[in-house]
């Protein structure tokens, strides 16, 4: 491990976009080595991301790996990287948390929980990351996504109560017809 780290910042610093992409698919496979080591590297190299694809790669190859092996150690772990003032940290962050559900739907509306902080970020590039993070929640069902649209946005509210539904075909629920849009907006 403690190899690979000077080499991962060399190819992260120096390589551009294929080094970075080298040296962010390693570190998810080796965070159960060494955690305490990787995630704090990890965000670190957040802080330098340059473009989405940056932030993105870190969030699919080295992060969420992370979080979905041990979701109960790692989403705790993980909040602040909500919060950071960084704006690709709290993309890369909410990125893993959204991906989460794919594998854990039992971690779906804890997950939209920990979204929902990031409802009113500023950044467009967060932005589309958490409708991504919310899209993907959806995915697995209708209700929980629904529901937490309907009490997190309130002016957005009005349209989750229309009389109006739509079935959502995949999970055969009801889907107010409000609530796309409310996705929508988030994009």
């Amino acid at each position: 491990m403690n190899d690979f780290i000077p080499l991962a910042r060399a190819l992260w610093d120096e390589y551009g976009r294929e080094g970075r992409v080298a040296a962010a698919i390693p570190l998810g496979m080796m965070e159960l080595a060494e955690p305490e080591t990787v995630i704090p590297l990890l965000m670190e190299l957040c802080r330098t991301c340059i473009t989405r694809e940056d932030a993105d790669r870190l969030a699919m190859d080295a992060l969420d790996p992370i979080v979905r092996k041990q979701p109960e150690r790692w989403l705790s772990a993980i909040e602040p990287w909500l919060v950071h003032e960084n704006k690709w940290v709290r993309r890369t962050g909410v990125l893993a948390i959204g991906r989460l559900p794919m594998r854990h739907p039992t971690y779906t509306a804890r997950c939209l929980e920990l979204t929902k902080r990031l409802l009113l970020d500023e950044e467009g590039d967060v932005k589309k990351a958490v409708g991504f993070a919310i899209r993907l929640a959806a995915r697995e069902g209708i209700a929980p996504v629904r529901d937490f649209l309907c009490a997190s946005c309130p002016s957005r509210k009005p349209s989750c109560d229309v009389g109006t539904v739509r079935r959502d075909p995949q999970h055969d629920e009801e889907v107010p017809a409000g609530v796309p849009a409310a996705i929508a907006a988030l994009r």
